[in-house]
C-alpha cells in the first residue's frame, strides 16, 4: 500500500520516517518536501493515502490536496493542521477525508491510515472507490436544506432549531458528526448526536458550511427520476426513530440510544452516493414510503419488539 507524506519542513518528514520505520513491511512510504514535489510523486504513480500539512508556503495543503483529487482520485486525503487553524480547516471539508491535529499522535496516525486502507480493501469495485473518493458533499433534502438556510439567515438563529433540522437529514448529520469527531477538534470523547455536534461546532461554523462553502446542497430531483427522495428521507428518519425506541425499551444507556438513532438515519446513505453519481443506472424500491408509514405506525403503537 502506497502512502505519501507531504510537509514543507524536511526535519518533520525525517522524524516521521524514523517513527514509522516499523511499518515498512506493510506500507510503501514516500516523503516529499512541499506541494510541488508531492504532485511530482503523485503524477508518477497513484497512492492509496496522501497525508499533507495544511500550512505550507507557495502551494498550501488545500491547494495540493485539491490537485491530488484530480490526479489521483482514488487516494484518501488526510489534512494535518494546527489547532489555531480551525477556521481555515472548515474550508477543506469538501476536499479532505480525515483531519488530524499537529503535533499528531503517532498511534492515532497509524490507526487512521490502517482503517482507511482496510476500508479501501473492502471496496473491490475500483469505479465505486474512485467515485467515493471524489465526493465533495452529500446532497441534502431540498425541504430541509431550505429550512436550515432560512433559520441560519435569521438575525439570531436558534442552535436547537438548527440541530433539529440537521438531525432529520442523513447528509447533514453525517457531515457534522464526521467533522466534530475528527481528531483535529481534540474532543476527548465521541460526540454521538447532531444536537451536541452543532453546539460544539457553533452557529458561525455551521453557517459557513451551509451558506459560504456550500458543503450541504439540495438535490436536483429532476435529475433523479428513478428514486423518490422524499420517501428515502422519510424512511431513514423513521428507521432512526424506531432504532431509538428499541434502545430505550432495552434500557440502553444514553450514548447507545443516540448511536442507535444515528445508525438508523444513516443506514441508507450509500443510496445517496449511488443516486447522485449513477442516476441513470440505479432504481430503488418504490415501497419505501409504505415501509416508512409502517415503521412510524409500529413505533407509535409501541410494537417495537
Amino acid at each position: 500500500m502506497r502512502i505519501l507524506f507531504v510537509d514543507d519542513e524536511e526535519n518533520i518528514l525525517q522524524g516521521l520516517k524514523r517513527s514509522l520505520r516499523d511499518m515498512r513491511d506493510q506500507w510503501d512510504m514516500h516523503f516529499s518536501v512541499g506541494g510541488e514535489n508531492g504532485l511530482t510523486e503523485v503524477s508518477k504513480k497513484p497512492f492509496d493515502v496522501v497525508v499533507s500539512d495544511m500550512r505550507m508556503p507557495g502551494m498550501d495543503g488545500l491547494q495540493f490536496l485539491s490537485k491530488v483529487r484530480d490526479l489521483n482520485p482514488s487516494a484518501a486525503r488526510f489534512a494535518l493542521s494546527g489547532y489555531s487553524e480551525k477556521e481555515s480547516l472548515i474550508e477543506s471539508t469538501g476536499i479532505c477525508h480525515q483531519y488530524l491535529a499537529k503535533p499528531c499522535d503517532l498511534d492515532l496516525l497509524k490507526d487512521k491510515i490502517s482503517r482507511t486502507l482496510s476500508l479501501q480493501n473492502a471496496l473491490h469495485n475500483d469505479e465505486l472507490q474512485k467515485v467515493i473518493s471524489q465526493i465533495n458533499n452529500l446532497p441534502s433534502s431540498p425541504v430541509l436544506y431550505w429550512k436550515i438556510r432560512e433559520e441560519l439567515e435569521n438575525p439570531e438563529p436558534e442552535t436547537k432549531r438548527v440541530a433539529e433540522i440537521i438531525s432529520q437529514d442523513a447528509s447533514m448529520t453525517a457531515k457534522v458528526l464526521h467533522l466534530v469527531n475528527s481528531a483535529f477538534f481534540g474532543i476527548p470523547r465521541h460526540v454521538p448526536n447532531a444536537e451536541e455536534a452543532t453546539k460544539m461546532l457553533g452557529i458561525q461554523r455551521i453557517k459557513r458550511l451551509v451558506l459560504s462553502i456550500e458543503i450541504f446542497a439540495a438535490f436536483d430531483e429532476s435529475e433523479l427520476f428513478n428514486i423518490n427522495i422524499k420517501s428515502l428521507w422519510e424512511h431513514s428518519f423513521a428507521t432512526g426513530q424506531l432504532a431509538k425506541d428499541i434502545a430505550i425499551a432495552e434500557r440502553s444507556d444514553a450514548v447507545t440510544v443516540d448511536q442507535s438513532m444515528i445508525s438508523g438515519i444513516l443506514h441508507d446513505i450509500g443510496k445517496l452516493v449511488i443516486a447522485t453519481n449513477f442516476p441513470d443506472d440505479c432504481t430503488f424500491s418504490t415501497t419505501v414510503a409504505e415501509d416508512s408509514s409502517s415503521i412510524e405506525k409500529k413505533s407509535q403503537l409501541g410494537d417495537i419488539h
